[in-house]
């Protein structure tokens, strides 16, 4: 496994992307969904990917996520080239490394709050003894702890997003992905969600990455803004720490 770890200014960049495309189809009909894209995001930043639908946001995500591979370029994160990694490694990767959060919460509907929590524990072969520790702190941390032993049918969104951002941290994740988070939930609760997620990110050290059309949003809650059309980087704004884009250009 190649590590590829860089310091810069007291921090390291946790997410290093140099010239990563991502193409789709055969050669006669090519969908290029990533075109040499470049980005660098450090520890502890929160950071927002904007723009329009098929501006390449769900891509990369994907490819973040461990979901998929670059078709060219380097992508690692937290020292690990994604590139490199077997299929064994690789999900080691997406069970430890990323905890993500989806605009659809993907709640499994048979199972409890708490088996909903437990099950990356559960893969990850975690002791019961172990797992049933985790599960009631992540939930407290959320703001669940009385919430444990209800299905998703008995919770409200916002409540359903809450068991998928501990569902998420419970794996001790050093990246969280947030895909769209608050695209199904009212603008008071998507405020509180988001508020949740700043705290949680704060608290547990998380490098965050969101996903979202909402550059109001994204301005509101992170230090930068990058901003994605046709696959590439065309802009980068500084968000409510005014973080100024430093290290958006790979050496």
């Amino acid at each position: 496994m190649l590590l590829i770890v860089e310091f810069v200014w007291g921090a390291y960049r946790v997410i290093r992307c140099k010239k990563v495309s991502k193409t789709y189809g055969s050669a006669l009909n090519r969908v290029v969904a990533l075109d040499q894209l470049e980005i660098q995001i450090d520890s502890l930043e929160k950071v927002a990917i904007v723009g329009r639908s098929g501006s390449g946001k769900t891509t990369l995500l994907n490819l973040l996520s461990g979901l998929d591979r670059p078709t060219s370029g380097s992508l690692s994160v937290n020292g690990m080239d994604l590139g490199q990694l077997d299929s064994a490694a690789m999900a080691d990767y997406r069970l430890k490394t990323v905890g993500v959060v989806f605009q659809s919460f993907q709640l499994i509907s048979q199972r409890t709050a708490a088996q909903n929590v437990e099950l990356p524990l559960i893969i990850a072969g975690e002791p019961a003894e172990v797992r049933a520790k985790k599960v009631s702190q992540s939930l407290r941390k959320v703001g669940l702890g009385d919430r444990a032993n209800h299905f998703p049918y008995q919770l409200s969104g916002g409540e359903q997003q809450r068991v998928a951002i501990a569902r998420a941290v419970v794996k001790q994740p050093r990246v969280m992905l947030a895909d769209e988070p608050t695209g199904n939930l009212d603008s008071k609760t998507a405020a509180e969600i988001m508020q949740l997620l700043m705290q949680i990110c704060e608290n547990e050290a998380l490098t965050l990455v969101l996903i979202t059309h909402d550059l109001e949003l994204a301005g509101k809650y992170t230090d930068r803004q990058l901003v994605m059309d046709d696959g590439k980087l065309i802009e980068t704004k500084s968000g409510q720490n005014g973080t100024v884009a430093a290290s958006v250009d790979c050496p």
